[in-house]
């Protein structure tokens, strides 16, 4: 994957959830929406890859954006497109959803209604 300023910066679930535990982050998943609605980090909003627009990124500018999927490629792609667009540097979590659970880190799952 890219490491240069192309590209999003990496960083892992551990720093994520800290991120987000303090309120110093918002947490975009770039995954399906049937993806997040069987599985999910809580307060994690969804912005699907195959609708994204740079305009959905307009109100996260003051705040660390960070980026995940399932495994961490679709929203490192997600987060090149968005630097394209001129969206500030985001944040890509490394490993995605399944790197959050291997860590022991809660996720939410079944059907949101």
């Amino acid at each position: 994957m890219p490491t240069d300023e192309t590209a999003p910066q990496e960083i892992d679930v551990k720093t994520a959830a800290e991120w987000l535990r303090d309120g110093t982050a918002v947490l975009v998943d770039v995954r399906e929406t049937i993806e997040h609605q069987q599985e999910r980090i809580a307060g994690a909003k969804i912005v699907p890859l195959s609708t994204l627009k740079p305009d959905d990124f307009v109100d996260f500018r003051e705040t660390r954006l960070v980026l995940h999927c399932a495994v961490g490629q679709r929203s490192m792609l997600a987060g090149q497109f968005l630097m394209q667009c001129g969206v500030p540097r985001p944040y890509n979590m490394s490993g995605g959803i399944e790197a959050w659970k291997e860590a022991g880190l809660p996720v939410e799952t079944g059907i949101l209604e």
